[in-house]
């Protein structure tokens, strides 16, 4: 489905609660469940975030029994017309966007596949490691993407209830982060660590959760929005390694 005229839609930034008869089109840069703490197979929802064409990003959330009439259409990456929707604060412990508000779906609620070859995809937002690192006031709350080549890692620590992996990477001026990856997250990344013996090894955290040190900051995974890609074959890592 496609149209000529972008004046159909709302920019994400003009949305308020004042209305729920929204368009907007926009690109998937996540799509997770959200589940329960206790019991990894209970979904609590569905969970999306999105950009329009600005890149201005906003949270969505869609309950599980509306996620069915959607499931087989949404995917990361694609792009959708979205309609009928509210517009809410958004009160999250962890926030995927610096945007005050969040989406969420009701039954008129529609989500229409849409194509539009000039409409942008920026499916990483990423923060430089130096200024991760020179935030005076760092919002702990507020999720980050980054992107590093792994320098140097440890072996998982095995515990009781979890696990966890320590490693750090560096950009091409030297600068250098922390990260901790737990549980499943860490098989996502040591494979490759361990097989790899030629080329380095890029990897990119998007919606990491920062934490404060006495010393700085590190990174790690929140669950579940937090994905982990390595040497994928998009511009984001071509640009990176095009700086060294």
């Amino acid at each position: 489905m496609a149209h000529s005229s972008n004046t159909l839609f709302s920019a994400i930034n003009d949305l308020n609660s004042g209305s729920t008869a929204w368009a907007i089109k926009a690109r998937v840069v996540r799509l997770y469940k959200q589940t329960s703490y206790l019991n990894r197979t209970e979904t609590w929802s569905v969970e999306m975030v999105i950009h329009d064409q600005q890149g201005t990003r906003i949270h969505v959330t869609i309950r599980p029994d509306l996620y069915e009439k959607f499931k087989n259409v949404l995917s990361e990456g694609s792009l959708y017309m979205i309609k009928n929707f509210f517009v809410i604060e958004n009160r999250s412990s962890y926030r995927s966007t610096n945007n005050r508000h969040k989406l969420a779906f009701f039954r008129a609620s529609t989500i229409t596949e849409y194509e539009d070859d000039q409409f942008p995809c920026n499916m990483f937002d990423i923060t430089p490691l130096d200024q991760l690192q020179m935030e005076m006031d760092i919002d702990e709350t507020l999720l980050r993407d980054v992107i590093g080549r792994v320098i140097s890692y440890q072996k998982p620590f095995e515990g009781f209830t979890a696990r966890k992996m320590d490693f750090r990477i560096q950009d091409p001026e030297n600068n250098q982060l922390s990260c901790t990856l737990w549980d499943d997250y860490i098989d996502d990344l040591l494979p490759i660590l361990e097989t790899t013996k030629v080329k380095p090894v890029i990897v990119a955290l998007q919606f990491g959760k920062v934490v404060k040190l006495t010393d700085g900051v590190k990174i790690s995974n929140n669950y579940q929005i937090t994905k982990v890609t390595v040497n994928a074959d998009s511009d984001v890592f071509t640009d990176f390694m095009n700086r060294f």
